[in-house]
């Protein structure tokens, strides 16, 4: 009676896609290898700096959105330049009238 060799297990989808990277560096020869290695460096770079970012974002205040004018209805907001250019004045007339903030 001769032994039977043991089935060979099959591994699942997510460790095949995780272990990918990898494998095609084991497999890959010369430039091709470090073309992959450099490729992994700068996604991992990539990917680490936005984690960085986000995970400096996380104790900041959540400051609302800034086009909208807290207060009474009679305070003006504040509005981009085009606005006024659009209403009829010129580039140079809102240099000339420009008043102090708060001023009518």
């Amino acid at each position: 009676m001769s032994p039977e060799p043991a089935p060979a297990r099959r591994e699942s989808t997510f460790v095949t896609v995780l272990l990918f990277p990898f494998r095609a560096i084991e497999q890959a020869r010369g430039w091709r290898r470090l073309g992959l290695l450099a490729l992994y460096v700068v996604i991992g770079r990539t990917l680490l700096a936005l984690v960085w970012r986000r995970s400096q974002r996380i104790g900041l205040p959540d400051v609302g959105n800034p086009r909208v004018c807290p207060g009474s209805a009679t305070r003006r907001c504040w509005r981009p330049m085009t606005s006024r250019l659009t209403e009829g004045a010129t580039t140079a007339s809102l240099h000339k009238d420009s008043k102090a903030p708060g001023a009518r």
